[in-house]
C-alpha cells in the first residue's frame, strides 16, 4: 500500500467516532480532520469496521478502531493514539 492510500484507509478511524457518537472528541479537531471531506474516510471505515468488531472482544476494553488500524498497519502515525489509550 503506497503512503498516501494509508492515509485514507488510517483516517477511517472517524468512521468509529461517528458510528459511536462521539463529536466531542479531541480527534476531530486534528489536522486530519479538516483536511478532506470525510465520504471516502467513512466508506472505508464502514468496509473495516465489521472486522474491527469481531476484533475487539479479544482485546482490553480500550481497544478502539485507531487501535485496530494502528495494530493491522493501516494507520502509522500514533499521535494522539498513545495518549487516549494508556
Amino acid at each position: 500500500m503506497k503512503t498516501t492510500e494509508h492515509r485514507w484507509v488510517g483516517r477511517s478511524f472517524f468512521f468509529d467516532l461517528f458510528w459511536r457518537r462521539d463529536l466531542c472528541n479531541p480527534l476531530w479537531q486534528s489536522h486530519s480532520s479538516y483536511e478532506q471531506p470525510k465520504l471516502a474516510e467513512y466508506y472505508l471505515g464502514a468496509f473495516l469496521y465489521p472486522k474491527y468488531l469481531s476484533e475487539r472482544p479479544l482485546r482490553n476494553v480500550n481497544y478502539d478502531m485507531a487501535m485496530y488500524l494502528i495494530d493491522n498497519n493501516f494507520y502509522f502515525n500514533t499521535e494522539g493514539f498513545k495518549e487516549k489509550n494508556i
